[in-house]
């Protein structure tokens, strides 16, 4: 019916991974906290679709157009003798960030739940230093107006936050999807190529973002918190104060949607005619402009929502990443 000039493609997988090498607790008696270990199991399961083929093919003109649509989940089944292996990160004010737990999928955050800022009216009196019946307070830590609230997960009935009872998942770095679309175009001696790919449903825990959220005092400010930070005359439910308390807190107020389309490649091409190449003792000779990291449509309010962390318990984690870069190449193909 198409003259062959469509495929598909459908392949549904199932893979358990055993013997993962992962850290694990020891006895201090061995000489060492952590140790290197195969353990644990991990299952993945997924659909990759696949679909293309020439939409339009003439003797001049060919439009030909594939794309691939992929999904995967996957769940922790074992970690050997412990529900969770935690996952830190050095050199920061926020130190645990993640977890990979036990019937939870891989790269999973671990914090906090953002519940706004603390307002004035949230205290009894003007100097601050007791909170009204029925605020939360935290454990060990004086609030002040402006500040992070976070919720009492686990109902103290003090409603004190502590982090053995109110910390909780609070991001997932697995995309519900992802894929690639490519298109390309040949008329008479010229060609072109635009590829896009995407990730949608993806979770990104920016905690890069106390970096330039007025924490640190000799960063640069984001202008979108400095326009709407806590101070009195601004009580924001939004932005903390400058150097509020819990903000180097892994909390849900650094999750943010990773979803991203981006226009990932373009080529142009063109060939010398034949019988201008062979005067020049050619087979072939090809001009073409290429441009890669063109444009990215998101909402995410990093650098770049393609991130990938060096851990892979937690790869959708921006410490304050280097975005990829646009790349402009001018070039040609010479065949003798």
């Amino acid at each position: 019916m198409f003259d062959e000039r469509f495929n598909l493609g459908v392949d549904m997988y199932y893979k358990k991974t055993v013997d993962m090498l992962l850290q694990a607790d020891v006895p201090g008696q061995s000489g060492s906290y952590r140790q290197w270990q195969n353990l644990g199991q991990v299952d993945n399961k997924g659909l990759e679709i696949s679909v293309g083929g020439a939409i339009i093919k003439t003797k001049n003109f060919e439009w030909v157009s594939n794309i691939n649509f992929n999904t995967n989940k996957n769940v922790i089944v074992s970690l050997g003798s412990v529900d969770y292996v935690p996952v830190n990160v050095a050199g920061g004010h926020i130190v645990e960030v993640g977890r990979a737990i036990v019937g939870q999928a891989i790269g999973t955050g671990w914090g906090y739940v953002f519940d706004g800022i603390y307002q004035i009216d949230d205290f009894t009196d003007n100097t601050y230093s007791t909170l009204k019946p029925g605020v939360v307070s935290f454990a060990g830590q004086a609030v002040k107006p402006g500040d992070m609230k976070f919720k009492n997960i686990d109902g103290d009935p003090n409603n004190v936050i502590t982090p053995e009872g109110d910390k909780t998942v609070i991001s997932n770095s697995q995309p519900k999807h992802f894929g690639g679309f490519n298109n390309t175009f040949s008329y008479k001696n010229f060609d072109a190529s635009i590829f896009f790919q995407w990730s949608y449903g993806n979770q990104i825990l920016n905690v890069g973002r106390y970096r330039y959220e007025g924490y640190i005092p000799y960063f640069n400010i984001r202008r979108d918190y400095w326009n709407g930070h806590w101070t009195v005359d601004n009580p924001s439910n939004r932005y903390p104060r400058l150097q509020g308390a819990g903000t180097t807190q892994a909390s849900s107020y650094y999750v943010e949607d990773g979803s991203y389309l981006r226009l990932k490649n373009i080529v142009l091409g063109y060939n010398l005619p034949q019988k201008l190449a062979r005067k020049l003792t050619l087979n072939n000779l090809r001009f073409y402009v290429s441009a890669d990291n063109v444009l990215t449509f998101t909402r995410y309010s990093g650098y770049d929502p393609e991130v990938s962390y060096w851990n892979p318990l937690l790869t959708g984690l921006d410490y304050t990443s280097y975005p990829r870069s646009s790349v402009f190449t001018f070039g040609m193909n010479l065949k003798f």
